[in-house]
């Protein structure tokens, strides 16, 4: 029995909702790459900072801190490129991460959560977005197979 080929009014609605769907996913890249540059502009200036301090304890501490800031930098850039290839996956992991240090920061100082409280809930915004238009990008590309 033969189906029916799609009309082109459907086929034309889809490929709208696809082309909406990668625009929103392009964006949440976008999201990913910016908490990669927001970390390791952080980690930049936390070094800068350990080199003006005299006593050697908390320069040992800025400098663990501003190597730690500047790994995490790189996985969320290492996860921007991957966020190409598997754009659900790469956005869940960085909303994942990025919550996960939030919590450790909150954990190790409570005063933490309230520094800067405006751009985290704004970057768990943007990342919750991707991870959103993402996963509706995956279940349109599934349906259209």
């Amino acid at each position: 029995m033969d189906t029916p080929p799609p009309s082109p009014q459907s086929t034309l609605a889809e490929s709208q909702h696809k082309a909406t769907h990668k625009q929103t996913v392009k964006s949440g890249r976008g999201w990913i790459l910016a908490v990669s540059v927001l970390q390791l502009l952080s980690a930049t200036l936390v070094y800068v900072a350990s080199r003006n301090v005299d006593e050697p304890a908390s320069t040992r501490t800025l400098m663990f801190t501003s190597i730690v800031v500047a790994v995490l930098g790189l996985i969320f850039f290492g996860l921007w490129i991957w966020a190409r290839r598997a754009p659900f996956a790469a956005a869940v992991s960085a909303l994942s991460l990025y919550v996960s240090f939030i919590a450790l920061d909150v954990v190790v100082d409570p005063s933490q959560l309230a520094r800067g409280i405006i751009v985290k809930m704004l970057i768990i915004a943007g990342l919750s977005q991707a991870v959103k238009s993402s996963y509706a990008l995956k279940k349109a590309a599934e349906a259209g197979r």
